[in-house]
């Protein structure tokens, strides 16, 4: 089984690049966590470079502070849940329940509206309920003029 890489809890301040070791014949990168040097080692060039990445992404996130998570949103949608959430932050609402409940009334006002004829085969639907009334050619005329 692969050994885990170390995972930082603290500030990381200085983040070097990985580099190649030829004395142990293994990579290495050195971090700086709260002022204290750390060596991280591996084989596998492709796996410490993954890592580098990640907390290279951590930095980042920490320089702007903003808390990164992993979450299965992709593209739009992602875009579509930020900027709901922003929204609901401008309107002062405190409870984030409060989206879900936008959405399970969004979903049941769409489902309603999805069972509503349109105009036109509304009155389709009254002509052919007239017709079936025998009511005279006049009365009839006279509704196609509304149409």
């Amino acid at each position: 089984m692969a050994r885990e890489f170390r995972k930082f809890k603290g500030t990381i301040t200085k983040l070097n690049p990985p580099h190649y070791a030829k004395d142990r014949n293994v990579w290495v990168m050195m971090v700086k966590e709260n002022d204290t040097w750390i060596g991280i080692s591996s084989r596998s060039e492709d796996k410490i470079f993954e890592y580098y990445r990640e907390l290279q992404t951590q930095v980042s996130a920490a320089q702007l502070n903003i808390k990164v998570q992993a979450t299965t949103l992709q593209g739009n949608w992602l875009k579509a849940a930020e900027y709901s959430v922003g929204m609901m932050e401008k309107a002062k609402v405190d409870d984030p329940h409060q989206l879900l409940n936008a959405v399970e009334s969004h979903l049941k006002a769409k489902e309603a509206n999805e069972n509503v004829p349109t105009l036109s085969e509304a009155c389709d639907l009254f002509y052919d309920k007239q017709t079936k009334r025998q009511l005279s050619h006049y009365t009839v005329r006279d509704y196609k003029r509304l149409d």
